[in-house]
């Protein structure tokens, strides 16, 4: 299967999938759901009645969804490879604390972009997880899997490098909503004026936070990063061959206004390790020559995917395919194990994000169950269709959770009604000379 470095399909189907729609100008009235804002997706930008009529378009959007799942096999099968690879290197908290914390510093009022990514080494193929935000959001897809080719060289398989998106603008954006609804609870629970917080308080907040996020916190990135690669120089050093490393990454943040920082050093972060460690100017370059360039990669949506669902989707697609499901690991649940963060279930759990439960029902061969996490993310309101139980879960939830404990109801027998035969047993054990041969002399 070729690779194939541009979308130029994607990017059309993205483009006329969006042309017909307008910004809009009021949010405020509209309920707030996860991957659905009143009934539209949110990173689309687009009127609500415009996108539940492009997936109605669809003859049959359920159908349409399954063939996509079938022609990303080969991909969906890499993605189970990798996970089940950071799993047994015992690499899962690590990795996961980091790409969290980037996460969390993805908003706008902490960086104006960040670029991270890791890339493993599994049986002689690249593995790469990358995340991306800001003002460096495309720039892996359009840039960095040609330096990624150029630093391995010919040691590894470059033809098929296999990429996920850890979080895409849709997870980053309801990351930032959740963000936001837990600091105006903060602000009305201190009862702290409004206009306090929106002209004088958040500078100093937001400053504090990304001082601590990046540095400070135990679980923050810095420090993730380096208990990261110190755990794998570790398991270098104490094996000598394996078939499954990481074997290098590649992080740079930039601070909000990291020209106002009187220090270079304190605005903007750049850190190359593994076989990348001689190679930091050269990936500085690029993210400074693409920041500059202004350059900016249309992300493409589910909804434009689902126009793809031919045989011929090349490498590079069905990996952005995967990178186009929502990841965002908090959508109904609000505590998430480290364990759930990945596609493969552990033990009576599943996975938390709606990808990742995809992922997983698809390897399953449980179609009816994958679908109900689409109509979790697409149709919130729409009443759960009644389907064979054969291809469902059994004691579980269309959207994988452990559904809670049914109350057993406190309820009696009916009570059966009297007959005349019942009526004169009871008169019989409160008189018993009462007998219905002198029953009518008695009234």
């Amino acid at each position: 299967m070729a690779f194939v470095n541009s979308d130029t399909t994607l990017d059309s189907a993205v483009s006329s999938s969006c042309g017909s729609c307008t910004n809009r100008s009021n949010t405020s009235s509209y309920r707030t759901v996860f991957g659905v804002e009143s009934r539209s997706r949110p990173e689309l930008n687009c009127r609500p009645d415009s996108v539940l009529q492009h997936l109605s378009q669809h003859n049959d959007w359920k159908s349409a969804f399954i063939d996509l799942m079938k022609n990303c096999a080969a991909v969906i099968r890499a993605e189970g490879t990798l996970a089940a690879a950071i799993t047994e290197m015992g690499l899962l908290s690590f990795l996961m604390t980091l790409e969290s914390s980037l996460l969390g510093m993805s908003s706008p009022a902490l960086t104006d972009g960040i670029l991270f990514f890791s890339l493993f080494q599994i049986h002689g193929h690249l593995y790469v997880r990358y995340f991306e935000s800001g003002r460096l959001s495309g720039f892996f897809r359009s840039k960095g899997l040609n330096i990624i080719r150029k630093s391995v060289g010919g040691s590894y398989h470059t033809h098929n490098i296999f990429h996920l998106q850890v979080f895409n603008a849709t997870d980053i954006e309801q990351h930032q909503k959740k963000i936001k609804e837990r600091l105006e609870e903060k602000r009305k629970a201190q009862n702290i004026a409004f206009w306090y917080w929106f002209t004088v308080k958040p500078q100093k907040e937001f400053g504090q936070r990304f001082h601590s996020i990046m540095v400070e916190n135990k679980t923050g990135v810095l420090k993730s990063h380096m208990n990261l690669m110190a755990l794998v120089q570790q398991q270098e050093s104490t094996m000598t061959e394996t078939n499954s490393q990481l074997i290098g990454t590649v992080l740079h943040v930039i601070r909000k206004d990291s020209h106002k920082c009187k220090l270079p050093s304190s605005g903007r972060f750049m850190i190359a390790s593994g076989i990348f460690d001689d190679k930091v100017s050269e990936w500085e370059g690029s993210l400074q020559l693409f920041r500059n360039e202004g350059t900016s990669v249309k992300e493409p949506t589910l909804q434009s995917l689902l126009d793809l669902t031919s045989d011929s989707l090349t490498w590079d697609k069905q990996c952005t395919v995967l990178s186009a499901l929502p990841n965002f690991h908090h959508w109904i649940e609000t505590h998430v194990g480290y364990s759930r963060m990945l596609s493969l279930g552990v033990q009576k759990y599943k996975p938390a994000s709606a990808r990742n439960l995809i992922l997983y029902y698809y390897r399953e061969v449980k179609s009816e169950a994958m679908l109900a996490v689409m109509r979790k993310l697409y149709f919130p309101d729409t009443p759960v269709e009644v389907t064979s139980t054969a291809c469902q879960d059994s004691g579980t939830s269309d959207i994988g959770h452990t559904p809670a404990k049914r109350r057993r109801l406190n309820t009696t027998n009916a009570r059966r009604s009297l007959t005349a035969d019942d009526i004169l047993r009871n008169l019989s054990v409160i008189d018993p000379k009462y007998n219905t041969t002198n029953r009518i002399s008695n009234i």
